[in-house]
């Protein structure tokens, strides 16, 4: 499934082991909240925005909205849809930003029981809206360009490390810097060893469950640089949620589409 959002983000970028409470703040710790909602058949709803940036110029926004079915080992499943717009600047003469409006990139995404499905066009797939895409190494059962993944406790544990936040909205703000090298130190298989800084921004309700998480990082390649900051919202934590293949005779394999070059 990263592969999908590399590319998109290119075109411009559980084991639950028990958490100490957060240093004598007396609020609720988001990691054992998070925990607690890590349940089979629940789930959560997201949307987020990720807005990539190249110092000589250049914008992309790319748009998850998604709801996320969750496990006692993290997220399992999802509903998806996924879009990508240039990004007009406030000086952007009005018939331009309409044709970034006009340029959206949009795609819909089924994950669960192992498979990811996204919807295509069906007039050039036997009539069938879904392709079910080649398995891959990095597929996850959900979709996010969020670097930091509040689904894992031993990462919150990680983050928050020291930190009491403050009263904030009738919950509270934690914020601070980290790197992929530091997360890496709790789920080695979701980082790598990057020293890149993050910042990052986490909001919580009243009983510590995230409601917010952003974050910002340096972004762009080689003599391109640019900046990456991604806005993403939490709702309906606990709610009922069992995520569904599409009908089988609406299905078209991947492997039907792409020739075989063996």
């Amino acid at each position: 499934m990263r592969r999908w959002l590399a590319l998109a983000a290119v075109g411009l970028l559980v084991l639950c082991t028990p958490v100490p409470a957060l240093g004598g703040s007396g609020a609720p710790n988001p990691a054992q909240a998070v925990k607690n909602h890590l349940r089979h058949q629940r789930g959560v709803e997201v949307s987020e925005v990720g807005r990539y940036s190249l110092s000589k110029g250049g914008w992309r926004r790319i748009r998850v909205r998604s709801l996320v079915q969750l496990s006692p080992t993290g997220p399992v499943g999802s509903y998806a849809q996924f879009s990508g717009v240039p990004d007009p600047g406030p000086r952007t003469l009005e018939a331009d930003a309409q044709d970034s409006r006009d340029s959206v990139d949009e795609y819909n995404f089924i994950s669960t029981g192992g498979s990811t499905y996204v919807r295509g066009e069906p007039e050039l797939q036997d009539g069938k809206p879904w392709i079910r895409q080649i398995p891959s190494a990095q597929d996850s059962p959900h979709i996010t360009v969020q670097p930091i993944n509040v689904y894992d406790p031993r990462v919150l544990t990680v983050l928050l490390a020291g930190k009491t936040g403050r009263l904030d909205t009738g919950g509270r703000l934690y914020q601070g810097t980290t790197t992929y090298a530091e997360l890496s130190k709790a789920a080695r298989s979701w980082y790598d060893n990057d020293h890149k800084k993050i910042s990052w921004w986490l909001w919580t309700d009243a009983k510590g469950l995230p409601t917010r998480l952003r974050t910002s990082e340096p972004s762009g390649w080689g003599t391109h640089p640019g900046a990456a900051s991604v806005d993403t919202r939490f709702s309906g934590w606990g709610q009922p949620l069992v995520v569904t293949a599409p009908p089988a005779d609406q299905v078209i394999d991947q492997r039907e589409l792409v020739p075989d070059y063996s």
